[in-house]
């Protein structure tokens, strides 16, 4: 097992050389073996009590749909799909918005960096009782992180491409996480304390939201005129399909049986409310932002 430990050890340090995220597109999400049901469920509550269903309407509707359309969520789903920085970047062109899509994306690169950190805290989580069961997970997650830092390096690439982002690699290499990501970033790390499941509805903002709001930024940006931008063909266009949502939300409904009970859909709920939060906290804090920007943050 110390050998395990110290190869994850030197898979780490060969990606945290470069910060990175990238959002919703092209990320490996989802390992392939989820933890240990009946551990989750004695831990948060047994499996008894009111189900996310009967707040809404039964399974087999999505667990994503239930809590994107509940009404006490109406709120945060209202000002996420409204978020100034998406809006603006909509409706204008790349002469008034171009500096701010660059910090922002620079500032997403950076973020994955700690999204494949939330991942290996995931996997020091697991518990040991089966340690075949145990093995299985840790590999599948490994697995997992790697392709994702391969994306991360695509990314990077995308970010200096002279036809795209054309950013400097000095930029990126000096910058700085914002601290509005760098809270979210570790509050996601945080999620694996309430268990896998939690920690995979903390995901739904960004996998399941964002195919949303590239598909209403579209329609905006498309009646405008407004389609020749990098904004659009970086993020709009980028993000506008729902392959990664339909297959977490999925996720969520093959296993919600299993980790229901009478205080988990209200941890669900809570765990939902606070990633819309801090989602839309990121979007905002772009807006006004220069690529110049991007060296200020001294965390």
């Amino acid at each position: 097992m110390a050998f395990f430990w110290w190869i994850l050890a030197v898979f780490y340090f060969s990606i945290s050389t470069h910060a990175f995220r990238s959002g919703a597109y092209g990320q490996d999400m989802f390992p392939m073996v989820p933890p240990k049901k009946q551990d989750e469920r004695t831990r948060i509550g047994g499996n008894e009590g009111t189900k996310l269903a009967d707040f809404a309407h039964p399974l087999p509707t999505a667990v994503a749909e239930v809590l994107w359309n509940d009404k006490g969520n109406a709120d945060l789903v209202k000002m996420f799909m409204n978020n100034t920085f998406g809006w603006q970047l909509a409706t204008k062109n790349d002469s008034e918005t171009v500096e701010t899509f660059k910090y922002y994306s620079v500032q997403d690169y950076y973020y994955l960096l700690e999204y494949v950190n939330q991942k290996a805290t995931a996997m020091i989580a697991y518990p040991e009782d089966s340690i075949p069961e145990f093995v299985q997970y840790q590999n599948s997650t490994a697995h997992s992180m790697v392709k994702d830092a391969a994306f991360a390096a695509s990314f990077r690439d995308s970010l200096m491409n002279e036809r795209t982002f054309n950013i400097p690699s000095t930029t990126i290499d000096n910058g700085h996480l914002h601290p509005a990501a760098l809270g979210y970033a570790k509050w996601l790390q945080q999620t694996t304390k309430l268990g896998w499941y939690a920690s995979q509805v903390a995901r739904l903002p960004c996998i399941y939201g964002w195919p949303k709001l590239a598909a209403s930024l579209q329609v905006v940006a498309d009646s405008s005129g407004n389609t020749d931008t990098l904004f659009y063909r970086e993020w709009i266009e980028q993000n506008n399909y729902n392959s990664s949502a339909v297959k977490l939300s999925n996720l969520l409904d093959t296993y919600y049986a299993d980790y229901s009970g009478p205080r988990d859909d209200d941890i669900y709920k809570m765990v939902f409310r606070q990633a819309m939060s801090f989602e839309i906290a990121f979007f905002e804090s772009a807006v006004g932002r220069k690529l110049s920007d991007t060296e200020g943050w001294g965390i």
